[in-house]
């Protein structure tokens, strides 16, 4: 790839973050990504956990740890900054980099229920969606808020607790009780860690389902994909799935 075909896929990314950012205003929403630390701010946090390297689902990266960069990303983190900018000449080398021979540096973010958020290698992230890469490793520490009663943190506790076994995020359920549920549709017993055969035949089928899911209209309602995938665990084996 040369630079003119990394400029023209710059442009194309930023006419994204301008179309984000028109249909967020029109909306009333905030325009740019969401802040970690804006969010912590009234949160009471229980514990930060290094968790090393790990695999990140791109649509899952979801703002930035700080605030420094808020006006250069639209909140589908394309690009708001002119053609003409350093900001728009780095992400444009990336851009060459990533297609001649991958993008293989780490970033730095934080977890914080289940969504990620960039410390260092925004313009990585924003280079990878715009080409619709699947995912990216990162360095993480989880953020962990202080227990409390409600669904939502009654839920990630239960997801922290079998995070070690299953070892990936993707698998998000409404309702307390569906790991220990999928540990069972999987053959596993309450403790017994899945192998990475495990863990590629559930994604294939995930991705199976979201696509089927979303196709009819899915991501307008409550449940996740997760929840469908299990009620049809509960129904059919793997195989009959397979």
């Amino acid at each position: 790839m040369n630079r003119a075909d990394g400029i023209d896929c710059y442009q194309k990314a930023l006419r994204q973050g301008q179309r984000d950012y028109r249909e967020k205003m029109n909306a009333g929403q905030s325009p740019f990504l969401p802040v970690l630390d804006d969010i912590l701010q009234n949160v009471p946090v229980e514990n930060q956990i290094p968790l090393g390297q790990v695999e990140i689902p791109l649509e899952l990266l979801v703002g930035t740890k700080t605030s420094g960069r808020t006006a250069a990303f639209a909140s589908n983190f394309m690009p708001l900054l002119g053609l003409k900018t350093e900001f728009a000449t780095k992400w444009i080398n990336l851009c060459v980099s990533h297609l001649d021979e991958g993008i293989r540096d780490p970033i730095t973010c934080y977890e914080y229920m289940g969504r990620f958020y960039v410390q260092e290698g925004n313009k990585r992230v924003s280079v990878l969606k715009y080409f619709e890469a699947g995912s990216v490793t990162g360095n993480v520490t989880r953020v962990v808020p202080k227990y409390n009663d409600t669904p939502e943190v009654r839920l990630y506790y239960e997801f922290m607790h079998y995070y070690p076994l299953i070892q990936t995020y993707l698998l998000t359920f409404t309702k307390p009780g569906s790991y220990g549920r999928l540990q069972k549709a999987m053959g596993k017993g309450p403790e017994e860690k899945w192998t990475a055969e495990d863990r590629a035949a559930i994604l294939s089928l995930y991705n199976w389902v979201e696509k089927a899911y979303t196709a009819l209209g899915g991501d307008r309602l409550r449940a996740t994909v997760g929840d469908v995938l299990l009620l049809l665990l509960r129904l059919y084996s793997m195989e009959e799935l397979a």
